[in-house]
C-alpha cells in the first residue's frame, strides 16, 4: 500500500512539473537512438550482441579466463533532458555459460544521434564521442571538456569477416589513449551500420595486439 502511495504521489508529481514551463511548454526530451539502418550501435531494449574474446594476456586469477562478452540494451536513462541507453556487458566462460559463477558485469550509457555516437563519462558528465558520424575518411576529433582522448577515421569502406559473418562497407575508428611515460594505447573497432561493432582490438602500444573481441551474434531491431 505504500509502495502504491508513493507512485502516485511521484506520479501526480511528474504530471504537475511537466505542466509548469511558462509559455515554452516544459523542457522536451532529446531521443537517444535513431532507425537501426542508419545506427552504428542500434539503440533499442533488448538489442543483444555476443562476441568471442580472445586475449593474449591471462593472470593467475583468470580461472578461466573468460570468453565471451554479451552486450545487451537493459533501459533507458534521462540526462540534462537527454535520453541515453544502458549497455549492460556480461564478461563469462563458454564451459560454465551465461550463468558462470565468475562472470562480471558493467553498465554504460549510450546515445546515438545524426551527429554521432556517444559514451557517458561519468566525471565530466559529458559524451565522448565513439563515432562522429559528421567525419570524413581520414577525419580526426577529439573529446570534450579537455580530456585526452582522440580518435582516427581511417577506413570507411573496411572489410571484416568474424564468426558472425563477412561484413563490407564498415568503418574502422581508431581511439588513442595516451599514457604517462609511455607510448598511447590504442582501441581499434570496425563499426557496421545496422549491426553495431563488428571487431573490438584493444593494443597496448602501438604494436602490441592484446586481445580481440568478435561478434558471434546479434538480436537487433527498431
Amino acid at each position: 500500500m505504500q509502495r502504491l502511495l508513493l507512485a502516485s504521489i511521484a506520479l501526480f508529481l511528474m504530471i504537475l512539473l511537466a505542466g509548469c514551463g511558462g509559455g515554452g511548454g516544459g523542457s522536451s526530451v532529446s531521443p537517444g537512438s535513431l532507425p537501426a539502418a542508419s545506427s552504428y550501435w542500434p539503440l533499442k531494449v533488448g538489442n543483444v550482441w555476443q562476441y568471442e574474446l580472445r586475449t593474449a594476456q591471462v593472470t593467475a586469477a583468470d580461472v578461466p579466463p573468460p570468453d565471451r562478452v554479451t552486450h545487451r540494451i537493459i533501459g533507458t536513462e534521462t540526462l540534462a533532458n537527454q535520453e541515453w541507453f544502458q549497455d549492460q556487458a556480461e564478461s563469462w566462460h563458454s564451459s560454465a555459460g551465461p550463468s558462470d559463477p565468475n562472470a562480471t558485469t558493467t553498465t554504460v550509457l549510450l546515445r546515438e544521434t545524426t551527429a554521432g555516437l556517444y559514451y557517458y563519462d561519468n566525471l565530466t558528465a559529458a559524451g565522448l564521442p565513439f563515432v562522429d558520424a559528421t567525419a570524413v575518411m581520414g577525419g580526426h576529433w577529439t573529446a570534450p571538456a579537455s580530456l585526452p582522448y582522440t580518435w582516427d577515421l581511417v577506413d570507411t569502406n573496411a572489410s571484416i569477416t568474424v564468426p558472425a559473418g563477412a561484413y563490407d562497407g564498415c568503418w574502422r575508428i581508431v581511439m588513442h589513449v595516451p599514457q604517462t611515460g609511455a607510448a598511447d594505447q590504442l582501441w581499434e573497432r570496425w563499426f557496421k551500420k545496422g549491426v553495431g561493432i563488428i571487431l573490438e582490438r584493444y593494443w597496448s602500444d602501438p604494436t602490441t595486439a592484446v586481445d580481440d573481441m568478435d561478434l558471434l551474434s546479434s538480436t537487433v531491431s527498431g
